[in-house]
């Protein structure tokens, strides 16, 4: 016979969230480790700033020698200008001084395809109607260096 299990919203409270979300950190990190995968990951961020004003912010993680681009945005009034791609270039370098194998991101339809298409990502999966009616494209650049 199954034991009687509940379940229950976490997402109702920011701290309740918190608490969950440390504890599935814990146990996929567990687990990871059973398989002799680390599960560390390092936060990472630029910002590109003009008269002491940020005017632009990206925002990633490195685990498993790969960088995860989580955001890039660039200040209404400063797009344009190239301050993305000086932020991209950033992290590149950062992560080719670092001898990491890639770096990988995910935009939107609506966003910049065409941008990451233009600094050498490759389009490696696709998500339709996500917003609805437009479409979530996941890239990925493969670093040349020593080793990859």
């Amino acid at each position: 016979m199954r034991p009687d299990y509940q379940i229950q919203t976490v997402h109702d409270s920011e701290s309740d969230f918190r608490s969950a979300m440390e504890r599935v950190h814990a146990w996929l990190g567990e687990h990871a480790g059973e398989h002799g995968v680390s599960d560390d990951m390092q936060a990472l961020g630029w910002e590109a700033r003009l008269e002491g004003k940020t005017v632009g912010i990206l925002t990633g993680r490195l685990m498993w020698n790969w960088i995860f681009i989580k955001m890039l945005a660039v200040a209404p009034g400063h797009r344009s200008q190239g301050i993305g791609r000086m932020l991209m270039e950033n992290v590149e370098t950062y992560a080719a001084d670092n001898q990491l194998t890639g770096i990988h991101l995910d935009t939107f339809t609506y966003q910049a395809p065409a941008f990451y298409e233009k600094l050498g990502y490759v389009e490696f999966g696709r998500l339709t109607d996500l917003p609805p009616g437009h479409t979530r494209i996941y890239y990925a650049k493969r670093l040349k260096t020593k080793g990859n």
